[in-house]
Order: C-alpha cells, then sequence, then structure tokens
C-alpha cells in the first residue's frame, strides 16, 4: 500500500511539474506570438537595440526660435540626435508623402542587391489612378534595377516605383506595410502606424513629427539612402520601354526657395489636403548637419511652397 501511495504522488508531482512547464511554454509563446503581431501593426512601444532617441538641447546655446507657417515641426542636430526647435512635436498628423522615407529604408535593407531587377506590375496602376497619387513614369511590365525605382520613390515621388519595390519585397502592399510597422517598432517610433507604401490618405496611417524624425535620422546613416536623399536629379538605366531611360528631378528643388538656399542639402515633400504640404529636409546651420521635419503648412501643389519657405528660414538663418 504504501509503494502505491508513493507512486501515485510521484505520478501526480510529476504531472504538476509536467503543467506548469506547459504554463511557462505558453506564456513565453505567447508573449512571443504577441510582440510579432503587434510588431506588424505598429502599436507597441519600441524594444530591441535599434530604437532612435532624439535628445532635449545638450548646448550651452539657448533653444532655437522660428516663425513658421506649419503647425507641426521639429529640427534636429544629427551629430548628437539633440532636439533645439519643436512645435507641437507629439501631435498626430498625416505623414503624406514622407512616407516614403521608411518605404525606402525598408526597401534597402530587405533587398538582396539595389541593382536586382524588379518588374513593375501592371495590377498596381488602378489603385494609383483612383488615388490620384503621383507617378514617377515606369509602365508596366518594364523592367529595371531596383535602384532606379527607388530615385523614383524619392525625387518624384512615384508611387509605381513604390508599389512595385513593395509587391517584389513582401508579395504585396499589405505585407510590406508590415514590414514597415516592424521597422518602426524597432526604431521607437512609438506613435505611428503605416498601412501603404505611399502615403495616400488612410485614418489608420499616421505619425508625428517627432517619429518622422526618428526615422529620418536613422536612415540617414544608410550611404545609399543618403546619396538617394541629397539627389536633385537621376537618370534611370535605357529600357525597351525607355531607350534614353527616364530623367527625374528631386520635387524639393523645383521651388525658387530651395534653390536659393545654399544650406539645404535635401529633402522628401509631400501634400495630402488632410494635412497640407509637409517636408523632411537635411540642411546646415552654422556648418552642421540638422534634420526639419514639418507637417500641416497652408496650401497645396497649386499654391506657395509654405514648407519649403520654412526650411529656408530655418537653414538660411545662420548660413
Amino acid at each position: 500500500m504504501k509503494k502505491n501511495y508513493y507512486r501515485r504522488n510521484k505520478r501526480k508531482r510529476a504531472a504538476t511539474c509536467l503543467a506548469l512547464g506547459c504554463l511557462v511554454a505558453l506564456f513565453v509563446c505567447g508573449f512571443k506570438i504577441g510582440a510579432f503581431f503587434f510588431s506588424s501593426q505598429g502599436t507597441w512601444g519600441s524594444f530591441g537595440a535599434e530604437a532612435v532617441v532624439l535628445n532635449e538641447n545638450t548646448s550651452s546655446t539657448s533653444p532655437r526660435s522660428y516663425d513658421l507657417y506649419s503647425n507641426n515641426a521639429i529640427l534636429v542636430r544629427l551629430e548628437d540626435n539633440s532636439v533645439v526647435y519643436e512645435k507641437n512635436s507629439d501631435a498626430k498628423t498625416y505623414p503624406a508623402s514622407l512616407t516614403k522615407i521608411l518605404t525606402t529604408i525598408v526597401c534597402l535593407e530587405n533587398l538582396e542587391n539595389i541593382e536586382e531587377p524588379v518588374t513593375v506590375p501592371k495590377d498596381i496602376f488602378p489603385k494609383i489612378y483612383a488615388s490620384h497619387a503621383s507617378v514617377a513614369g515606369f509602365k508596366d511590365g518594364e523592367t529595371l534595377p531596383a535602384i532606379d525605382l527607388l530615385y523614383g520613390v524619392m525625387l518624384p515621388s512615384g508611387a509605381d516605383a513604390s508599389l512595385a519595390l513593395a509587391q517584389h519585397i513582401a508579395g504585396s502592399e499589405q505585407g510590406f506595410a508590415r514590414l514597415m510597422n516592424r521597422k518602426s517598432l524597432e526604431l521607437g517610433l512609438s506613435h505611428s502606424n503605416f498601412t501603404n507604401a505611399t502615403g495616400v490618405y488612410d485614418s489608420g496611417h499616421y505619425s508625428t513629427v517627432r517619429d518622422l524624425a526618428k526615422g529620418l535620422c536613422y536612415a540617414l546613416k544608410n550611404p545609399d539612402f543618403r546619396e538617394i536623399f541629397t539627389s536633385r536629379s537621376y537618370t534611370t538605366s535605357p529600357t525597351v520601354e525607355h531607350p534614353q531611360g527616364i530623367t527625374f528631378y528631386s520635387t524639393l528643388f523645383s521651388f525658387d526657395e530651395a534653390q536659393s538656399c545654399p544650406g539645404l542639402l535635401g529633402g522628401k515633400t509631400g501634400y495630402i489636403k488632410e494635412s497640407g504640404l509637409s517636408l523632411a529636409s537635411l540642411g546646415l546651420i552654422d556648418g552642421e548637419e540638422y534634420i526639419l521635419v514639418t507637417t500641416e503648412a497652408p496650401g497645396s501643389h497649386s499654391t506657395q511652397g509654405y514648407h519649403v519657405a520654412d526650411a529656408a528660414a530655418v537653414f538660411n538663418s545662420s548660413n
């Protein structure tokens, strides 16, 4: 009897330990699955080693002050990621084509080779036409090196280039948006969510100028991104559809205010009616590199470039 009693107790203890072990394993697995799910949706705060931290002004000088048209703005010194000016920097905003900054860096980090061939799919064009998005001018079925499409994303703000790359890398724009949100999570963009690769309006596609600045600080560390971001023009490789290639010009430097500002090094413009004119730019102040991100300036494509006027005011202030 005693032997049977001890055996039963031993079996009970073993079963209890096994059950506890299973519960712990389920908890750990559930946490990991949850982290993956939320990272794809962009709804959790940051974790991981890549998070970008913006610091308060650490210099001995007083914080800068500017009278800008834009409702939301942030100015960051690149050397130490210090914020030297901000205006409603944590306000929710729709990033428009500033989205393409994240699109481009996610592409660069997920392409095996920037020269690998990418074919522009036919099925992206109905969506582009329906949303009246800007295009770079590629044709369906046209095959080019990925780098040509990346310039098409940033300089003329081409939705055709963005969607072609998104499908090439992730199989669909939805799949690519998951990659964007995963990167956003890694970088600590805790007030952002991305539903598309182009920046067309969607109530669930939002950010803040602080988050966008974090993304740009990170992206500018990539030499290929910096080269694209600061280019004023670029000509693609010859194809059957475009024997002479296509020459792109930066939308930023189409503005007189940008051309007459020697301290302005490069940038990405954006516009949707829901958030007005926006701009993410890189420039020099007293010989140091700064980034300026602004959104919700008044106007449209047919008005004065108030977003570019803001950048010129900042980067002309001490040069």
